[in-house]
């Protein structure tokens, strides 16, 4: 057949037409989609506007009850507390602090249990073991924060007062106990483990990084944290009293945990 018969031309603007109905219906269903996507997310970044408005609304009026100047006033031994302590290498050349440990922990440690518990434990460990005694060791850091936003939260105005007592209490609290660690420097029990001592002068001559153990964590994950924690502190030898202790119970009395009866 040739090329001018009749029939091929008709045939061929009808697949041209037929081509060109896919490509329209391809197109309508694409701006549909695209409409589609669009006024989902629109919606979406509307709602979650809204949420933001409302989250931002809530916090504004949680600290409507907060007496600023009184917080700051309640704040203030706390700050003295944070000066003192990062001004300790300045106050331990004017002031010529001591800077070797006492020993005394472990003596007051076997004194009490007739053993070491740390060295006890330490022969039987295992990673389990270190993770759970990482996080109350991690967690006192951050205890008196969510401590006040507990009663921000939950007590709204009701628990405002509580605040300034406490804020002012582990101010005095902390302040009492770095002036004894700047005046009475005390190693923690499992660094004597390591330690070696001069024995005329009791100065240490080396020591093992030990971390309490924790840079076992620190292998684990790769990240050294523990050590960082340890190498950043200017006081090294602060473990009487324990502030690790102190906070927890300053906390622990603030709180009526226990029913009046």
């Amino acid at each position: 057949m040739s090329k001018n018969a009749p029939g091929f031309g008709n045939g061929k603007t009808v697949q041209a037409n037929k081509v060109k109905k896919q490509l329209e219906n391809v197109w309508y269903s694409w701006n549909r989609f695209t409409d589609t996507i669009h006024q989902v997310l629109k919606s979406e970044c509307r709602n979650k506007q809204e949420d933001l408005t409302g989250y931002c609304s809530h916090i504004s009026h949680l600290f409507e009850f907060v007496n600023i100047k009184l917080f700051i006033i309640s704040a203030l031994p706390l700050l003295i507390y944070l000066t003192i302590f990062k001004s300790y290498l300045f106050l331990k050349e004017v002031l010529d602090l001591p800077e070797e440990p006492h020993t005394i922990l472990p003596i007051i440690e076997y004194s009490m249990f007739q053993c070491l518990p740390h060295q006890i434990l330490s022969r039987r460990w295992n990673i389990t073991f270190d993770l759970l005694a990482a996080v109350p060791y991690l967690i006192h850091f951050v205890l008196p924060v969510l401590f006040i936003a507990y009663n921000i939260v939950t007590r709204r105005g009701g628990g405002v007062p509580l605040i300034y007592q406490y804020l002012w209490c582990v101010g005095w609290v902390n302040i009492v106990a770095v002036i004894i660690q700047f005046l009475f420097p005390t190693a923690p029990p499992w660094f004597n483990d390591s330690a070696v001592y001069d024995e005329t002068t009791g100065q240490v001559i080396s020591s093992m990084p030990n971390e309490a153990a924790f840079q076992r964590i620190d292998a684990l994950l790769g990240v050294p944290w523990f050590k960082n924690l340890y190498g950043q502190s200017p006081l090294k030898f602060g473990s009487f009293p324990s502030l690790h202790v102190a906070w927890p119970t300053v906390i622990f009395v603030h709180e009526p945990w226990f029913s009046a009866k």
